[in-house]
């Protein structure tokens, strides 16, 4: 396709090359040159200088870049490019695979099933009712507890515990609102899950939209927890009960979140620590403590809870 047909598929104003051959849409990350990538807003300008792409879908405000542009509101192309290169979301498949496929230091419960082209490394265990789908990855010495799902091509690498009731690689939260009406984006990343993190139950990762969730090496994650499309946790994590994390949330290296804080599309340090039940709404930088809602340093949240109760007790001591 050319980038003039593009160009009026999306209804949007063409600068650059007219008969530019254009490829895909796809993420910063993996285009190649003519790969389409969208620019949704400022905080990813950012990006443009690590990608290959020469396509550009963005508002006229960032038109000063050297590249094939078309000029439209950007959320909305992106919604109108998900549906015309990916169409529906992927369903997950049933065509099961034999245990015997698998090595036999393998342990798979009778009850499980297992999509076809999954790969399963020497000394995993898998317990009763835990259904894996197609295309997957499971590295050696993962220790997988009942009732476990674990959606099409996730991979898991090694050393690696699940326990109960945890949902790796569900769709993630995206819909565009159109005609009054939700309809579904198409979410077609993957999870990935280093070596050594441990997932508690009940936890849910969803898969990227574009790129792949990752959950960095020897990472521990609580029960309850939601981490939402697309979100980049570093090694050494750990993340306690009832934490919810929006999609593109980025998490740095040795980081502590506490239990039911909010993570807000934001990027936090290395070694930046979240007190209990704050809500980060701003980036973090390395080695700070934050608390508090909206999230602040924890000293100036301190001092600002105890301001607010010498005002109380002197609005009750009239």
């Amino acid at each position: 396709m050319k980038l003039s047909e593009l160009g009026n598929l999306l209804g949007g104003e063409v600068l650059g090359d007219p008969n530019a051959e254009v490829g895909k849409l796809t993420s910063f990350k993996k285009a190649n040159a003519s790969d389409i990538v969208i620019l949704l807003d400022s905080r990813y300008s950012s990006k443009l200088k690590e990608t290959a792409s020469q396509v550009l879908v963005a508002d006229r405000q960032y038109n000063g870049f050297n590249y094939n542009v078309i000029v439209k509101n950007p959320r909305s192309s992106f919604y109108q490019l998900m549906d015309m290169f990916y169409g529906k979301q992927p369903t997950f498949s049933w065509d099961i695979q034999s245990n015997s496929d698998f090595p036999d230091s393998v342990s798979i419960h009778p009850s499980c099933v297992v999509g076809r082209h999954t790969e399963i490394g020497n000394g995993t265990k898998i317990g009763p009712h835990t259904t894996i789908g197609k295309h997957c990855t499971i590295g050696e010495n993962v220790e997988i507890f009942p009732n476990v799902v674990i959606y099409d091509h996730t991979i898991i690498k090694n050393n690696v515990i699940i326990q109960s009731g945890a949902i790796i690689g569900s769709d993630g939260f995206g819909y565009n609102h159109h005609q009054n009406q939700w309809k579904k984006v198409p979410h077609i990343g993957n999870v990935v899950v280093e070596d050594n993190v441990e997932i508690g139950s009940n936890a849910c990762i969803d898969r990227g939209c574009l790129d792949d969730t990752i959950i960095g090496t020897g990472t521990k994650i609580d029960n309850l927890v939601h981490i939402a499309h697309n979100c980049d946790i570093g090694d050494n994590c750990a993340i306690a009960a009832q934490v919810g994390m929006m999609g593109r949330s980025k998490l740095g290296n040795g980081v502590q979140i506490g239990g039911q804080s909010g993570i807000t599309d934001v990027s936090l340090g290395d070694k930046v620590i979240v007190a209990s039940r704050s809500g980060v709404t701003k980036n973090v930088q390395s080695n700070e403590m934050v608390s508090g809602f909206p999230a602040r340093t924890h000293k100036i949240e301190l001092k600002f809870q105890a301001f607010l109760r010498k005002l109380f007790y002197k609005s009750n001591m009239k």
